[in-house]
C-alpha cells in the first residue's frame, strides 16, 4: 500500500488525531502524489487540530522556502518519534504525544552554547533530538567545574518546575545540537493532564538516586580499604 492510498484511508477515519498526523506527514514528505483539493477539504473540518494541520500543509506548499528550512529542523512527525523514545513519556500513545509535540519548539544550539547555568532560576524544558549535551556543576568551595554524569541529558531543565528551586547544574551543547524546547508552564500542564508522566519522572529520579547511592558506597568502600 502506497502512502497515497494510506492517506486516502486514514483521512476517512473518525480518529481526529490520526487524521491530523496523516496531514502533517503528507506535508513533511516531498514528492507525494496527493491532490491539493484533498487537503483543502480539511480546512473546514470541525476539529481545530485537523483544520490547523491542513492549513499548515497548504502554507508549506505555497511557501517555496519552507521545504529547505524544514530539512534542518524536526517536523511534527519527527518530534513525536523523538518524544516516544523518551522514558519520560513511556506509556503514552501517539495520539497523546501529538498535543505535546505541538507544544515543542525546535531550536539549534551551536557547540559550546550554554542553555542554562547552575543556580539560575527556572527556564524552559529541553529534550535532546540530535547531538550531544554536556552537564556540569561547580563545587561551592572552589567553583571548579566538573562533569556530572548522574543526570540524564535525555531531557533537562525540569527541576525548578518540580520543587521551585534553582538549576542544579549547567547545561551546554557539546556539539551542534537539535533540541525540542517546551515552556515550563506547558510542561506543568502536561504533568497535570498525563499523570503517567509524573510517575515516569519518579522512576527516573529513583534510578538516578540508586546510581548515586552506588557511587557513594563504592567510594566509601575504596576509602576504608
Amino acid at each position: 500500500t502506497s502512502f497515497e492510498q494510506a492517506f486516502a484511508l486514514i483521512s476517512e477515519d473518525a480518529d481526529t488525531a490520526l487524521k491530523a498526523l496523516c496531514l502533517y506527514a503528507s506535508g513533511e514528505n516531498q514528492g507525494l502524489n496527493i491532490n491539493a483539493n484533498a487537503i483543502r477539504r480539511f480546512l473546514d473540518d470541525p476539529d481545530s487540530m485537523v483544520s490547523e494541520a491542513a492549513g499548515w500543509v497548504i502554507r508549506r506548499w505555497e511557501n517555496d522556502g519552507s521545504a529547505a528550512q524544514s530539512q534542518s529542523v524536526p517536523g511534527l512527525v519527527e518530534k513525536i518519534m523523538c518524544l516516544e523514545k523518551k522514558s519520560l513519556f513511556k506509556g503514552l500513545k501517539t495520539r497523546e504525544l501529538l498535543p505535546i509535540a505541538r507544544l515543542c519548539r525546535s531550536i539549534i544550539c551551536p557547540a559550546g552554547e550554554t542553555l542554562f547555568r547552575e543556580n539560575q532560576n527556572a527556564t524552559d524544558i529541553y529534550f535532546l533530538y540530535q547531538g550531544e549535551l554536556a552537564v556540569e556543576y561547580g563545587f561551592i568551595a572552589d567553583q571548579t567545574s566538573v562533569p556530572f554524569d548522574l543526570l540524564s541529558t535525555e531531557f533537562a531543565g525540569e527541576m525548578p518546575w518540580i520543587d521551585g528551586g534553582v538549576q542544579l547544574y549547567t547545561l551546554k551543547a557539546k556539539t551542534v545540537s537539535f533540541l525540542l524546547e517546551v515552556a515550563g508552564k506547558d510542561f506543568c500542564r502536561i504533568m497535570e493532564e498525563f499523570p503517567v508522566v509524573v510517575l515516569n519522572l519518579c522512576r527516573i529520579y529513583s534510578r538516578q538516586l540508586r546510581v548515586y547511592h552506588h557511587q557513594i558506597v563504592s567510594t566509601d568502600s575504596r576509602i576504608s580499604h
